[in-house]
């Protein structure tokens, strides 16, 4: 629970799925699901919230609540994806286009939203919000190499971490870790 207060939702993921393979608990569904809400899995929090539902009478008028809300955005997000037709490629909106892709990765469908982000690139190699937002995804789907890979593509175009981090949190997040790992690494290596 701490995990989720301090907003590290995936490793909170992580650890309330490694519970639920050993015993499905209806309260560690329920704070998965909570988890998946957060961290904008709406399609996975309604599965847990179902299950929540079936396995217990006393969480399920709260898990009831939760899924018309969760079944509600999810409605929501449908609408987007259907509302914002395929664009022109050479009058790429980026704005709408990142509002898609956003559409699809809170669904859970972040490879598809990754897909996307990937035909934008095509058309807009040096656009920083689509790069930061396919590290964002990388990240989200637990591909730390891959997005690390990303950034020094993204360095090489000469887009800076200045600006992706200006243009996500979680990209700037990991880039504050990772300047943190090097620190660390160089005082190690001095102190041995």
């Amino acid at each position: 629970m701490i995990l989720l207060q301090e907003g590290n939702y995936l490793q909170a993921i992580n650890d309330f799925s490694a519970v639920i393979s050993k015993k499905e608990d209806p309260a560690v569904l329920y704070a998965r699901a909570k988890a998946y809400q957060s961290s904008e899995q709406l399609s996975k929090a309604e599965v847990d919230l179902e299950k929540v539902v079936r396995l217990s009478p006393e969480l399920a008028p709260k898990a009831k609540t939760e899924l018309e809300t969760t079944r509600k955005e999810i409605q929501l997000q449908e609408g987007i994806i259907e509302e914002l037709e395929p664009q022109p490629t050479n009058q790429l909106n980026t704005t709408k286009y990142i509002t898609k892709v956003d559409a699809y990765s809170r669904l859970g469908n972040n490879q598809k939203a990754i897909q996307l982000v990937e035909k934008g690139l095509e058309v807009k190699p040096l656009d920083p919000k689509l790069t930061a937002k396919k590290i964002e995804l990388l990240l989200k789907e637990n591909k730390e190499e891959q997005a690390v890979e990303e950034l020094k593509a993204a360095k090489e175009k000469g887009i800076s971490v200045q600006e992706l981090s200006r243009h996500s949190e979680v990209v700037a997040q990991f880039i504050k870790e990772m300047q943190l790992q090097r620190k660390s690494i160089r005082t190690y290596k001095r102190l041995n």
